[in-house]
C-alpha cells in the first residue's frame, strides 16, 4: 500500500520510529514523502541518509529542500525572492534551521557564526560541508508523484483547476505560477473544505496543520477536506508535534512522537 508521510524537517528519530510502525502494520509499505525533508530539526544529514537507504521510497521536493538546493548548486525549482542569490537564500533560511541543517553536516559553532557574519562566503562553507550524494539526492528531487487515484505536492494546487483530466507535470514546466504555488503557497481554510475538481485526492504538506485551528478535528491530526488531506502535523514546529504516515488505500493514519514512539494508529 501506498503510505504518505508528512514534512520530516530534520526528525531523525521520529522518521526512524514512524518506518518502523508502519513496517509492522506492512511488510510491503510502499513511503511517498511530500519533501522538506532539512532545517528546523536537529538531523537533516541523517534524514537524508535515511532516505537513501529505503528500499521503496520516492520523494518530492519541498521549499526547504529548493533552497538548500540553489545554496549547494546554484539552481532552484521554483523562483523566489533568492533565486540565483545563493547568499540571500542563505541569510534568509538561517531565520528557519538552516544552522540546524548545518550543524546535522559536522559545522561547528564557529564555523556556523561565520556564515551568519558573511553569508555570501557561508555559501562556500556549506557547499563543502554537504557530501556529493546529499546534493545529487536534492538536486534530482521533482515537484510531484502521480498515480492513478492521487498525487502528491508539497504546498498547493488551485481547487479549481481549468484543467483537471491533465496530468499536474505537463503544466509545471511551462509555467513559473505553477511551480512557484506547488512549493511555495498555503492553502485558505475555505479552499481546503471547498469542492475540488480534481478527479484524484491530492496530498499536502508545507503548512503546519495547527495554522488551521478551525478545522482541526483533534491537535495534530491531519486535516481532510474534499479530496485533499494535509500531512505536516508539525513534527519540528511544535513539542507536541507529531510525524505522520497516512494510508492512502484505508485512508487510516500513524503518527508517532518526535522520539519516534507511536501515539496514533487508526
Amino acid at each position: 500500500m501506498h503510505w504518505i508521510i508528512g514534512d520530516v524537517h530534520g526528525m531523525l528519530r521520529a522518521l526512524q520510529g514512524l518506518i518502523k510502525q508502519v513496517e509492522r502494520d506492512d511488510a510491503d509499505a510502499e513511503f511517498l514523502f511530500v519533501g522538506d525533508y532539512v532545517n528546523r530539526g536537529p538531523d537533516a544529514c541523517g534524514v537524508i541518509d535515511l532516505l537513501l537507504s529505503i528500499r521503496n521510497g520516492r520523494y518530492i521536493r519541498g521549499n526547504h529542500d529548493d533552497m538548500l538546493d540553489m545554496i549547494l548548486s546554484g539552481t532552484s525549482y521554483a523562483d523566489n525572492e533568492a533565486t540565483g542569490k545563493p547568499g540571500l537564500a542563505v541569510r534568509w533560511f538561517l531565520d528557519y534551521g538552516l544552522a540546524d541543517t548545518m550543524a546535522s553536516y559536522g559545522m561547528t559553532a564557529d564555523a556556523i557564526d561565520k556564515v551568519k557574519r558573511d553569508p555570501n562566503d557561508g555559501v562556500k562553507r556549506i557547499q563543502a560541508a554537504v557530501p556529493q550524494r546529499h546534493k545529487a539526492f536534492l538536486h534530482a528531487l521533482g515537484p510531484v508523484i502521480e498515480e492513478e487515484t492521487f498525487f502528491i505536492v508539497h504546498a498547493y494546487w488551485p481547487p479549481k483547476d481549468p484543467n483537471p483530466q491533465l496530468p499536474l507535470s505537463l503544466r509545471l514546466n511551462g509555467s513559473a505560477r505553477n511551480r512557484r504555488n506547488i512549493v511555495w503557497m498555503r492553502f485558505a481554510e475555505t479552499e481546503i473544505m471547498a469542492d475540488k475538481t480534481w478527479p484524484r485526492t491530492g496530498y499536502f504538506g508545507h503548512t503546519p496543520t495547527p495554522f488551521y485551528e478551525n478545522l482541526l478535528q483533534q491537535p495534530f491530526f491531519p486535516i481532510r477536506g474534499p479530496k485533499t488531506v494535509l500531512l505536516d502535523t508539525a513534527a519540528a514546529t511544535d513539542p507536541r508535534g507529531r510525524l505522520t504516515a497516512f494510508c492512502h488505500e484505508e485512508q487510516r493514519f500513524i503518527q508517532v512522537d518526535r522520539e519516534g514512539k507511536l501515539v496514533e494508529n487508526g
